[in-house]
């Protein structure tokens, strides 16, 4: 891809909360870009820094240090001029008192307290293209199910006209039924209106059906990162090939399971081990681990970086059912 073709770029980025000696460094020094019509998945642990990373995307916290460089101004991406936000829980992220099609057209009507009726028939025709009939724009999302409420929240990303869409784990509150029917539509409206994701999950699964490219993040820093089938199926970093063993729903290698690749607890995010973060619960850390951090290095002529000493742990384990 070209350098025109990046939507996004990140550089060093770092995102703090509290202050003082009760400062919890979120994100440390992430950097990554992201191109047009791409899906870049950020997965990794609760207390990763995933979500704080797509929040300062969306201009919702603060950075600290680091830059976030975007082109969504460019005529090549749209109307938009904006990223847009679809949040976990779509019941916090809609306004109850009002009717499903007023949701829908907010970003139609920036700044007013009343959303006119002539944006209606608009927000009708996107309810419809997200799968919801002309019969639920009149109800409030407290009338609506889960699944439903969810898909008012991707009509109104649609309404904003926003070229990148930030998700932060848009099918986590949904049943597994209506999980994938979520993705497949995502997926249909990034084809359809050439949409740039950032796809912020736990879930492998989901990353594995609709995600281009895969960054794995632990305390705060991207450990790995590359084409999604190359990190699912042939991990390098310890914590990945953790990640990968610990999930039930994907089948993995059988060597995967006969070993346990991560032990301990996770070490206190405000106070994180020195050198790699990742060394007090890897099973392969040696003396390097505690007094050198390792940067991300790509194998050469790929895509596929890895931030570990170890340039190919020797009980590497995969994916081997990744969808085609």
């Amino acid at each position: 891809m070209r350098n025109t073709d990046i939507i996004v770029d990140v550089r060093n980025l770092a995102v703090e909360y509290g202050r003082g000696r009760k400062t919890l460094r979120a994100v440390d020094d992430v950097s990554f870009s992201v191109h047009r019509g791409e899906t870049l998945a950020i997965i990794g642990e609760s207390g990763s820094g995933k979500s704080s990373t797509a929040h300062a995307l969306a201009g919702l916290v603060g950075t600290a240090a680091g830059s976030i460089t975007t082109n969504l101004d460019s005529p090549a991406f749209g109307k938009g001029g904006s990223s847009h936000l679809i949040f976990q829980n779509p019941t916090s992220a809609l306004n109850t008192r009002m009717a499903s099609w007023a949701c829908v057209a907010e970003p139609m009507a920036p700044g007013r307290v009343r959303i006119p009726q002539s944006l209606r028939p608009k927000a009708v025709e996107l309810l419809r293209r997200v799968g919801l009939g002309a019969e639920l724009a009149d109800r409030l999302p407290t009338q609506l199910s889960g699944g439903q409420r969810q898909r008012v929240t991707i009509a109104r990303a649609l309404a904003s006209k926003a070229p990148l869409i930030l998700c932060d784990e848009p099918v986590a509150s949904l049943d597994v039924s209506l999980q994938e029917e979520v993705l497949q539509l995502l997926a249909e409206l990034r084809d359809e209106h050439d949409l740039t994701y950032i796809f912020i999950s736990h879930d492998l699964g989901s990353v594995a059906r609709i995600a281009d490219r895969v960054a794995v993040m632990y305390l705060g820093r991207i450990v790995e990162i590359g084409p999604v089938a190359t990190v699912l199926r042939t991990p390098s970093h310890p914590y990945t090939q953790a990640l990968l063993a610990a999930a039930p729903h994907i089948e993995l290698e059988r060597r995967s399971r006969r070993k346990a690749l991560v032990r301990g607890e996770l070490p206190d995010p405000r106070n994180p081990p020195s050198g790699c973060r990742f060394r007090t619960r890897c099973p392969f850390a040696m003396d390097r681990c505690a007094s050198e951090s390792p940067a991300l290095r790509a194998a050469s002529n790929s895509a596929h970086s890895s931030a570990c000493h170890l340039s190919s742990p020797a009980t590497s384990t995969g994916i081997s059912n990744l969808p085609q």
